[in-house]
């Protein structure tokens, strides 16, 4: 009879009094009270061991397939940044933007003062108008000079040809009639008027002079210089002042104040026509599972998961010394400026016989890891749990499963993944399901 037997026995046990009792119903009188005593001092224990004893949650080891797998948190930047640029000492009116603002083509964006823009255009048309008065005396100068040059060298060429023509005519006298004077005056006189005539040729050719001085008046001037400044100015006065957007795409960062005067640069705009781009960080130690031209995915907000991106670049952080910045181009119309997200990065893959929850995984003394299964051994009591710990070599992990070495658990192994209290080796704990 087992003991179980006994004790239900000896509980519906019949007690019909037949006059005194005997010592013998004594005793039975004295062991029920016993074993009523006993069972509610294990009902009270087992009260008390639910309060006190931790109660846990397992699993089993499992055959699993994990995949090399690197996430890079990090937010979406801008891929192009284009400046927009205007004439420097405008005064502003008003600014439309502020840092993050989205535009579209036609926005206006800063508005000029009219009252100044339309002096500052008038003073350069009067500039151009000067200038060109200038221009105009000293090419007038200059034709002048040149046209005198030209005279010059006709007269001379008169008068050569005169002295020759003279000269001529005496040699065509008869011997009576010449006169060997006469002659030599003639000759001297041809000879005179043909060095005068090669002297203003030499003259007339040689402009050099006045070439430079045209040249030097022209240096002078800003005719061009002007032209271009009224070419973006005279615009601008045309659209009442309005400085318009000639791209989509997000505020970036903005330099006009109200009131103010313009300087080279009023805004910056990230263009959205030529995309976005993510920029993560990994760990140096994942670098090797990272390769630029790798394919990806991106688990953005606003747009899910984005399949087969590619990582354009891999470079160091200058914040954090320890981490790789992973960057990868967004197609247009994806993502927006500070937008949070995960690159998801993953290369080959290996089943492994032993995997355990990373929840049951617990880090021991330096690199060692050790893990917690639930041993049972009979007690007077009942059948009693206890965690029992045993050291394990990790070979892989991933998100959510770590492999470890084969042999150092059994397949049936109950492993505590989660407990309502501290768990350490060697303490009785029971299952929740309990």
């Amino acid at each position: 009879m087992s003991k179980n037997e006994k004790i239900k026995k000896i509980i519906n046990f019949k007690y019909i009094k037949k006059g005194k009792d005997t010592l013998q119903k004594k005793a039975v009188k004295a062991l029920f009270a016993f074993l009523v005593l006993m069972i509610g001092c294990t009902m009270l224990s087992r009260a008390a061991d639910s309060m006190t004893i931790p109660r846990i949650k397992v699993d089993t080891p499992k055959s699993k397939t994990i995949v090399d797998e690197v996430k890079a948190k990090g937010v979406v930047a801008k891929n192009r940044e284009e400046k927009i640029s205007v004439v420097e000492g405008l005064k502003i009116d008003y600014v439309n933007i502020s840092v993050g603002s989205s535009i579209k083509v036609g926005d206006t964006l800063v508005e000029l003062d009219k009252d100044d823009l339309q002096a500052k255009v008038d003073e350069i048309k009067k500039n151009i108008e000067q200038e060109q008065k200038t221009l105009s005396r000293a090419t007038e100068d200059y034709n002048k000079a040149i046209n005198t040059k030209k005279k010059a060298v006709q007269t001379a060429l008169n008068e050569m040809n005169t002295a020759k023509q003279a000269l001529d005519n005496y040699n065509n006298l008869s011997e009576e009639e010449k006169d060997s004077m006469m002659e030599e005056s003639l000759k001297a006189d041809y000879e005179s008027k043909k060095e005068l005539y090669n002297s203003a040729v030499a003259d007339s050719n040689d402009t050099v002079d006045l070439d430079r001085s045209l040249q030097d008046t022209k240096d002078s001037l800003k005719i061009e210089e002007y032209n271009k400044e009224l070419a973006k100015l005279q615009p601008l006065l045309d659209a009442s002042g309005k400085i318009v957007s000639e791209k989509e795409g997000i505020v970036t960062s903005v330099v006009a104040e109200n009131g103010g005067v313009t300087t080279d640069t009023i805004a910056s705009i990230a263009d959205k026509n030529e995309g976005y781009k993510f920029v993560g960080e990994i760990d140096k130690s994942n670098r090797t599972l990272v390769k630029q031209g790798q394919t990806v995915a991106l688990n953005l907000g606003s747009s899910g998961i984005i399949e087969n991106l590619t990582i354009d670049s891999i470079s160091k952080n200058d914040d954090n010394p320890d981490t790789l910045k992973v960057t990868v181009v967004l197609p247009v119309g994806i993502g927006e400026i500070d937008e949070s997200g995960e690159i998801i990065v993953s290369s080959k893959s290996k089943k492994y016989g032993t995997c355990v929850p990373l929840a049951a995984l617990r880090q021991g003394d330096g690199d060692s890891y050790y893990i917690l299964v639930v041993t049972e051994k009979e007690t007077v009591l009942g059948e009693e749990l206890t965690a029992k710990k045993v050291d394990v070599k990790v070979e892989k992990r991933d998100g959510e499963y770590a492999a470890v070495s084969d042999g150092s658990l059994g397949r049936n192994d109950k492993i505590i993944i989660d407990s309502n209290k501290t768990v350490e080796d060697g303490d009785r704990v029971r299952l929740e399901t309990e």
